[in-house]
């Protein structure tokens, strides 16, 4: 299948997307000085966020008994992610030069982008003109104003994908066929894919886990492929404050014979992590190794509350002091 063809507009409405072979989709898988007034003030902010941000909610879904019975065979497809949110801003840490520059009496240019880290995450963040960090430039398609599926492979790291090609061996490790997109959902809007502010980016992925009608034309799934169901997981957000680290983590059970969304869940949780410099030197390795397993085991929780649960883990996550956080409906 062409490329023009995967990435073909499609609109929220599936009475006016298009139909793909599915068969090509599958694979083998400058700031003031910080004070302690002001760290206070951000602390108490931080607690308050998820009151604030608790005005965009979607409900679960739990799928009814006989639809999770008739589940052989699943796709598992990732959502793209927002960005990295690290607080405070590690600018500090990369570039030490900045603490001196802010005693100055010109102030240095500072603007807030999202960027790659030498680990290939996107965050973001703070960038200086002499910084050694890459400006990130998403690829402008067009209508890309509308979701659509793009191939897997992107140059950074998707902590989606990670999660999904876990996924799949949970679930075939508990004899429930499945198998990992080749393809990713990009999320629909050029405003929230080309803002450097989070929350644009957690507000189309809002969007996409409120809908209760896939954009997304699968029926080409059900006959040519034989699936029954398609798992969607994305991540709400997930962020380092003051090093502790959060993640949200969404998941959606499509039918693709009528795109319709019957069960959808999500689970978040943080544990005290260190600070954010020791989480993302080398590459990030630990950093990616612990979303990694939080998501994992969020991932357990939340199959369960859409009806699939599991009997047995496959995996061996890393052991880690996990402090819950309360439970709350959807957050972004």
């Amino acid at each position: 299948m062409s490329k023009s063809i995967l990435n073909t507009a499609l609109s929220p409405n599936t009475n006016n997307s298009h139909d793909f072979d599915y068969r090509a989709l599958l694979t083998r898988f400058g700031k003031p000085r910080r004070n302690r007034i002001g760290s206070i003030m951000t602390g108490i902010f931080i607690l308050l966020l998820p009151l604030v941000l608790s005005g965009c909610q979607a409900p679960p879904i739990k799928a009814p008994a006989y639809k999770t019975a008739q589940l052989r065979q699943i796709l598992v497809v990732p959502i793209e992610t927002p960005p990295l949110e690290v607080i405070p801003d590690p600018i500090d840490n990369r570039l030490p030069v900045q603490r001196h520059f802010r005693n100055m009496e010109i102030a240095t240019p500072l603007t807030k982008k999202i960027y790659l880290n030498p680990g290939k995450l996107l965050v973001s963040g703070l960038i200086s003109n002499e910084d050694v960090v890459t400006e990130f430039a998403p690829d402008i398609e067009q209508d890309a104003h509308r979701p659509s599926l793009s191939p897997l492979g992107q140059d950074y790291w998707l902590p989606s994908q990670a999660l999904a090609e876990n996924l799949v061996t949970q679930l075939t490790f508990n004899n429930i066929k499945s198998q990992l997109s080749s393809h990713y959902y990009r999320l629909p809007s050029p405003t929230a894919r080309f803002s450097s502010d989070p929350a644009d980016w957690r507000k189309s992925v809002a969007q996409w886990y409120e809908q209760t009608q896939s954009s997304i034309d699968y029926r080409s799934l059900k006959d040519s492929a034989g699936f029954d169901a398609v798992l969607e997981i994305g991540i709400g957000h997930y962020r380092i404050f003051e090093g502790q680290t959060a993640l949200q983590i969404l998941m959606r059970l499509v039918d693709p014979a009528d795109g319709t969304v019957f069960a959808r869940t999500s689970a978040e949780t943080y544990t005290i992590s260190g600070s954010s410099q020791s989480l993302l030197d080398n590459e990030g390795q630990r950093f990616k190794q612990l979303i990694t397993d939080m998501g994992m085991r969020l991932v357990d929780r939340g199959l369960g509350n859409i009806g699939l649960p599991l009997r047995k883990t496959a995996l061996n996550p890393s052991k880690i002091p996990f402090v819950e956080a309360p439970p709350v409906n959807t957050q972004f």
